[in-house]
């Protein structure tokens, strides 16, 4: 990754957006890139928009969908309480200045996840935003099950003249350590983080709904700004070695965490049996 990025610094210079030589050959190792991230986690590339970072993707699904729906009266959106700050932080933001209703979910108890979910929709419903893996724990949540009812609960609001609701993910901990696949969670927004599968620290945001940009300028992708060439070419490599290597990636992952435990276990037996009662990364490897 780190020769794919000094490469690209040298070579694939020239603006991205220009029709001259090396604006092309720098657009062709953006796409590029593009393809990887969407084969990475069963996307298409024209549902890929590169971004400075986790933070950044957050904020354009959740500001964009939200500020794009306050014609509603008090947008309200759903989410649990154990989001990155990423999630939980613009959603603060939002709920003070701008007056949008939100319904925070408490993960304990886990089994009760989902029903809260589907108990808390009202009309005014416009986002479900659920992480896929816990930052801190490695707890994953029950992504495919939202999505499959959430599909069918888009599907009745439908037939009664309400718009549908879009269901996000912060997917920074989970890729580049376990399958994931946004079609099979039936998601329509997902971010992406670069360092989190050893790429450059920057991100992108998987999306096949319209989210209105954050910036306003130059209208090159769908996020204004020039592309930053070098390191979206790092994070297509990174990307593509998630594809071909994940199941030795998985597998390095566990020896760590099975060594972690055990030595958890030695200091505190009783902590580390309730966390294992929680799905978690490699638990079924």
């Amino acid at each position: 990754m780190v020769k794919a990025v000094t490469h690209a610094m040298s070579e694939y210079w020239g603006n991205p957006n220009s029709d001259h030589d090396l604006g092309i050959c720098a657009r062709l190792s953006v796409d590029k890139a593009r393809d990887q991230v969407a084969a990475m986690i069963g996307g298409k590339s024209d549902e890929i928009i590169f971004t400075s970072g986790g933070t950044e993707s957050n904020n354009m699904v959740l500001f964009g969908l939200c500020n794009n729906s306050l014609s509603d009266s008090h947008p309200h959106v759903i989410t649990t309480n154990v989001e990155h700050v990423a999630v939980s932080g613009p959603l603060l933001h939002l709920q003070k200045s701008l007056k949008i209703e939100v319904t925070t979910i408490s993960v304990n108890p886990y089994d009760s996840i989902v029903e809260d979910i589907f108990n808390a929709i009202k009309p005014n419903t416009v986002l479900v935003s659920v992480m896929a893996a816990n930052n801190e724990t490695g707890v994953l949540f029950p992504l495919k099950t939202i999505g499959q009812r959430l599909k069918k609960v888009n599907t009745d609001r439908h037939a009664i003249g309400l718009h549908s609701i879009v269901f996000h993910s912060d997917a920074a901990q989970i890729i580049g350590k376990e399958p994931f696949d946004v079609v099979k969670c039936q998601l329509d927004c997902v971010t992406i983080v670069g360092h989190k599968f050893y790429g450059p620290r920057i991100g992108a945001l998987w999306s096949r709904v319209p989210i209105p940009p954050l910036l306003f300028g130059g209208g090159n992708q769908k996020r204004p700004g020039t592309d930053n060439t070098p390191m979206i070419v790092g994070l297509g490599v990174a990307a593509s070695l998630v594809t071909a290597n994940l199941r030795s990636y998985q597998e390095n992952m566990l020896t760590a965490k099975t060594y972690l435990e055990s030595k958890l276990k030695s200091l505190t037996t009783a902590i580390v049996s309730n966390y294992l009662s929680y799905p978690s990364m490699f638990l079924n490897i």
